[in-house]
Parts: C-alpha cells; sequence; structure tokens
C-alpha cells in the first residue's frame, strides 16, 4: 500500500494544474501535502495507533 501514496511532486504538478497554487502560497501547499502523506503513511504502518480505517490516496480534485 505505501507503493500506492502519491509523491509529492505528483501532488504538486496536479495541484497547480487545478489552479490550486493561485489560491495558496506553493511552500504552505506542499507542506500541507507532506503531512496528509505522512500522516497516510503512519496509518500504513502503525494501523493501531491511529484507530481508523486507512483511506485509499486518490488523485482526483474535489472543489469545495
Amino acid at each position: 500500500m505505501l507503493k500506492n501514496l502519491p509523491k509529492i511532486d505528483e501532488l504538486m504538478t496536479l495541484l497547480e494544474k487545478r489552479g490550486i497554487l493561485t489560491k495558496a502560497p506553493r511552500d504552505i501547499v506542499k507542506s500541507l501535502c507532506r503531512v496528509i502523506v505522512d500522516d497516510l503513511r503512519q496509518a500504513i504502518v502503525n494501523p493501531s495507533v491511529g484507530g481508523a480505517d486507512v483511506p485509499q490516496p486518490c488523485m482526483e480534485y474535489t472543489e469545495y
């Protein structure tokens, strides 16, 4: 499952294409991507620590 996690560069490229970087500074977006991917990684490696189901990574974008 770890192999299925997106790379930060891939996320940044996708977010840039979607126009997200016009709404927030690149360094903040990149930092948040790292935090989220790391949280997912930790949930996969230590599922009992998080206590929740590990969500499947998705490269689709939904605007809120």
